[in-house]
């Protein structure tokens, strides 16, 4: 039984303004249903962001369109106001080697903390293997 199926990078767009309103951020991640994230913002909105970037893991279900999961990262997410603990939902469309989505991260509409700016994306995901 093979542990890794697939090895597949995920890159997306700078945050976009849908249900999130986290601002200059992008992000990378490599994994499929275990993902290893890297994000930065480049344009802090809150002084306590500093430009700094943050590292984080996921695990998600997948479907042929959807992906739903949870994201634990090194610190308050998308700034250090919000929560560690966040919520994922991915929804795109596969086709060869290739996905195209549209990702929300957010921590459940306040659900977890109070601050609740969330993380929208559009994403491109490649699997190499």
């Amino acid at each position: 039984m093979e542990l890794l199926t697939c090895i597949c990078l995920t890159f997306s767009s700078l945050s976009i303004q849908g249900w999130g309103q986290a601002e200059g951020m992008y992000h990378v991640s490599a994994g499929e249903s275990f993902q290893v994230h890297w994000f930065q913002n480049t344009q802090p909105k809150l002084a306590d962001n500093n430009l700094q970037s943050s590292f984080g893991v996921s695990y998600r279900v997948q479907t042929k369109i959807v992906e739903a999961g949870v994201l634990l990262t090194n610190r308050g997410f998308p700034s250090e106001k919000g929560s560690q603990l966040n919520f994922i939902v991915d929804v795109g469309y596969s086709f060869e080697r290739f996905r195209v989505s549209y990702s929300h991260i957010s921590n459940g509409f306040g659900i977890l903390n109070e601050f609740n700016d969330g993380f929208d994306s559009i994403n491109i995901r490649i699997k190499l293997k």
